[in-house]
């Protein structure tokens, strides 16, 4: 969880895991990027490869202002701890008059010497060695913080439980606690885009995203909870795949590690992940013709959610073919785009054991190892 101060300054914390900036309390600085500059053998010296990293880093944050930069400094293991300490203070001093050789002030610089107190790994090699001679950067920027109200839409007047609820996006990520009513509040960026998710015990929850723009009137995110029942499905329609393929889109992985979240956690539900393909246009009677790739979009999502440690037992995957298209007659992109899915569906548990002994797992595995419409032996002339 994000924690400010109501001075200007900065706090170190003890174990070095984190660090807290803010201005006031409506404003914070928040990590926008990290590296690290390796040193050779006894040396304080920054090689020309270092140097030009970070020239390389302070170009692609330039557009940052009120940039604040925070260093920790390590050596190897092999040697005294006086004498380690000593170099990883040279380290660090080393590192701080690039960075005000190179315009940055030097009261927006600061850091910590561990000397060999803190090994990223151990071990006499001279490769662990060389990783663990060191000094890790961390840049954070001010951001204008601004409130969030939000509620969680349930079918009951009041949660069933105590319900955090996450904020997150590149830079930041926070967490706040629901009130029984289901209304929370949020301090957080101000005009940045924002994804809030949380989790019900008995629901599925979609991730919402939302943006505040404090110029304009307040914004409130609502965050809808659907009740797991057998026979309903889980509409998370933001899973969907490139054409051809049982590619995960890029957009969609926020949503499928969402949805992982909400399977895996109710433990008293079964699924059906039921995989379908785009072919406007396609008579029913030629279904079996794309039948396997339906079939690998569902093994696909079965076999990530096993690997996440969803049980094999509770999930169940199912192709569909083209029998189940949101937009039969879809001519723009987007719309057939829709079409190439997995959608989920609340299954009973007893149906689900019985239909698990006739399923044949390894014909999912086997087409889920298929990324191509092209290796199903279907002659594809639209983007399934």
């Amino acid at each position: 969880m994000i924690q400010r101060l109501t001075l200007t300054g900065f706090l170190y914390l003890a174990t070095g895991t984190l660090f807290i900036f803010a201005q006031s309390r409506r404003d914070t600085f928040l990590k926008v990027a990290d590296f690290a500059l390796h040193f050779d053998y006894n040396s304080s010296q920054l090689s020309d490869s270092a140097v030009m990293r970070i020239d390389h880093m302070l170009d692609s944050l330039s557009k940052y202002k009120d940039k604040i930069f925070i260093l920790s400094a390590h050596t190897s293991q092999s040697g005294s701890v006086a004498y380690n300490q000593r170099l990883s203070e040279k380290r660090l001093e080393q590192v701080r008059f690039t960075l005000m050789g190179k315009g940055i002030d030097s009261t927006n610089i600061e850091g910590l010497a561990f000397g060999k107190e803190r090994p990223i790994v151990k071990g006499k090699s001279e490769e662990n060695q060389a990783v663990n001679r060191r000094v890790e950067v961390e840049v954070r920027r001010r951001f204008l913080l601004t409130t969030l109200q939000g509620h969680i839409h349930t079918d009951s007047s009041e949660l069933p439980a105590p319900v955090w609820v996450k904020g997150s996006n590149r830079f930041f990520r926070d967490s706040v606690l629901a009130k029984s009513n289901g209304d929370f509040s949020m301090e957080v960026p101000d005009f940045m885009p924002l994804t809030l998710s949380t989790f019900v015990p008995g629901y599925a929850v979609d991730v919402v995203n939302t943006m505040v723009d404090s110029k304009k009137k307040q914004t409130t995110a609502t965050i809808p909870l659907i009740p797991l029942r057998a026979g309903q499905a889980i509409y998370f329609h933001s899973i969907q795949f490139y054409g051809n393929k049982n590619i995960v889109l890029p957009k969609s992985m926020e949503a499928l590690e969402n949805l992982g979240i909400q399977l895996i956690r109710n433990r008293d539900y079964c699924f059906e992940i039921q995989g379908h393909v785009n072919a406007p246009g396609v008579p029913a009677s030629q279904v079996m013709s794309y039948m396997d790739l339906s079939k690998s979009r569902a093994g696909k999502v079965y076999e990530w959610l096993k690997q996440k440690g969803m049980d094999a037992q509770r999930i169940l995957p199912a192709g569909y073919g083209h029998l189940k298209m949101l937009y039969p007659n879809a001519k723009e992109e987007q719309l057939q785009e829709k079409n190439r899915r997995v959608e989920i569906h609340v299954i009973d548990c007893n149906e689900l054991a019985r239909r698990r002994q006739d399923f044949n797992e390894e014909e999912y595995q086997r087409l889920a190892s298929l990324p191509l419409y092209n290796d199903f032996r279907v002659n594809a002339e639209q983007h399934r």
